[in-house]
């Protein structure tokens, strides 16, 4: 990537960056361009979405909610489909879907795929 301030080439680098976020200090692992001669820092849309899944994730862990991978592999080691947890948790599967990839669920929510997840845990 060329950088827009000087036009010298920028280097792919993963960085550790503290973040505020609904009030909370998050440290987040993320990989970003940077232009070592005018230091600007600059990234990808990909790169975007991948810094908002690590900033949701990170939040979740420290208000102690499931993260979108602990969902996804909860729902997957019990075989159910997307439709199915939304079912046992009396949820929308759309909204399944947006939580798994890195929307942030209401605390209802959360408590609601706990206890589908536990009670088909118990079951097995």
């Amino acid at each position: 990537m060329i950088c827009p301030n000087c036009g010298r080439e920028m280097i792919l680098e993963k960085v550790e960056k503290v973040l505020n976020f609904r009030g909370r200090e998050l440290a987040v692992t993320l990989e970003q361009y940077r232009c070592h001669d005018c230091g600007l820092e600059a990234g990808t849309v990909d790169q975007a979405g991948c810094v908002q899944n690590a900033i949701a994730d990170a939040w979740r862990l420290a208000e102690g909610f499931l993260t979108g991978r602990e969902i996804r592999s909860l729902r997957e080691a019990r075989s159910w489909t997307q439709a199915g947890l939304a079912r046992a948790a009396n949820l929308d599967p759309a909204a399944i879907r947006r939580w798994e990839n890195g929307c942030i669920q209401p605390p209802e929510a959360d408590r609601a795929l706990r206890l589908a997840l536990e009670a088909r845990e118990n079951q097995d």
